[in-house]
């Protein structure tokens, strides 16, 4: 049994038969160190790896085994050294189901098998008890845990149910750890198909291990992990979703399409910030163009609160004004009437009417006058011609005035009168225009 590149050595008790396995410690020089029990699996990718010692493999050293009850072995514990390790017995001794008790501890039982062989869980539940159980310690970059692990039947079915319950539990600490991860994979950071295909070799009639098909296998798993998947039909698979995704021609496939599409939002990406740049420029001139308007409006306000004012001023002012007018008038009013009384008969005030008849009576009186002066020289002519004697015009005369003396003087009287009060009123209407 091997489950790693190291052989694991004990002294067995088996209590259900009894024979006891002969077993045999390696011998080696003192010039060569003995080498550790360790698991050894091939380097996986970083997010696989839980620990690697200084050389990058996994390392991870079984210190003991609890077997409670697992196959046909119950009650049995295996104590295991540093140096290398052999177990030894004969066919049937249980070398085989310590080795399947080991790999139980990482992972559990497998899924069931369709190849006609019989089911795992079947074949290493205890025939006696109808359970497998035990524990493992185990110490990893010198830290100690112990994995329990038990398989139990669940009654009530018609079929036959078990239940599996496993914990990993940190002795330095005392409490469980990893959650409910099999501890195969969180020590070595593998599956337990790519444990059975790489690290672990549990029977030699396994029809997987044969000559026929054991360099295609290796290749395999050197390549892939996997025995069981062909790195040719791989690569082939490989190429064909190659071609699908980019043409050799380099004018079709998703890539190719992908690529397109990438140019074409590339351009509109382009444009995208072009006028995202544009919008930012017109959102400036906007903002600069409120702060303007803003400080317009204030301006207006502060004016049209100044206009109001100034017109208040203006009216205020106008009011005095009309109130020093209204002062000025009534003395002026007052010199009026007073003067009016001092130089006016019976406080008579000629009109306009009044100075328009006076100039059409004077007027007339000019006319009559210059009628006049042309009718005595008319008449001085005429007697002169007739030869009428100054004694005769005088008793023309003073026929005349005899006949119409007090009417003549009267009308002469009256004309007097009125020239001197036309030219009284006419001086007064100029004093009180000046």
């Amino acid at each position: 049994m091997s489950p790693g590149s190291a052989k694991n050595s004990t002294t067995a008790t088996r209590k259900s038969r009894g024979t006891t396995p002969k077993t045999r410690s390696s011998a080696r020089s003192a010039s060569s160190p003995p080498t550790p029990a360790k698991f050894r699996v091939p380097r996986r990718a970083a997010a696989t790896r839980i620990h690697e010692n200084k050389k990058g493999t996994l390392s991870m050293v079984i210190e003991k085994i609890s077997i409670k009850s697992f196959g046909r072995l119950t009650d049995t514990t295996l104590a295991f050294s540093d140096s290398l390790n052999v177990i030894e017995g004969e066919n049937e001794a249980g070398k085989s189901t310590i080795a399947a008790f080991i790999k139980y501890m990482l992972y559990g039982f497998g899924p069931a098998q369709n190849d006609g062989r019989l089911d795992e869980r079947k074949k290493r539940i205890n025939w006696n008890t109808g359970v497998a159980e035990g524990s493992m310690t185990v110490r990893v970059r010198d830290k100690r845990y112990l994995i329990t692990r038990s398989t139990t039947p669940v009654s009530g079915g018609a079929r036959p149910t078990y239940k599996e319950e496993s914990t990993i539990l940190d002795l330095e600490t005392g409490t469980p750890a990893f959650g409910k991860s099999p501890a195969g994979e969180v020590f070595f950071g593998v599956n337990r198909e790519f444990f059975e295909n790489t690290a672990f070799l549990g029977d030699f009639s396994d029809p997987r291990v044969n000559g026929e098909n054991v360099r295609e296998n290796i290749e395999n798993i050197l390549f892939s992990g996997n025995e069981k998947i062909n790195i040719s039909r791989a690569a082939a698979k490989i190429n064909d979703k190659m071609e699908a995704l980019y043409h050799k021609n380099g004018t079709g496939g998703v890539i190719f399409d992908l690529m397109q599409k990438e140019e074409a939002l590339e351009e509109a990406l382009r444009k995208s910030n072009e006028n995202n740049r544009s919008i930012l420029a017109k959102e400036a001139e906007l903002h600069e163009i409120r702060a303007r308007k803003s400080a317009a409006e204030e301006k207006l306000a502060s004016l049209t609160e100044l206009d109001s004012c100034y017109k208040n001023v203006m009216l205020i002012q106008t009011f005095d004004q009309l109130h020093e007018l209204e002062k000025d008038y009534e003395k002026k009013n007052e010199a009026y009437n007073a003067f009016i009384e001092e130089n006016t008969k019976n406080h008579f005030v000629p009109t306009a009417q009044y100075l328009t008849d006076i100039a059409v009576a004077r007027r007339a009186v000019s006319d009559s006058y210059r009628v006049l002066t042309e009718a005595n020289a008319r008449y001085a002519d005429k007697k002169n011609a007739v030869g009428i004697t100054n004694e005769i015009e005088n008793a023309i005369e003073l026929s005349d005035t005899l006949g119409k003396e007090d009417a003549v003087r009267k009308e002469a009287k009256d004309t007097h009168n009125r020239l001197w009060f036309g030219f009284g009123g006419a001086i007064l209407a100029a004093l009180i225009a000046i």
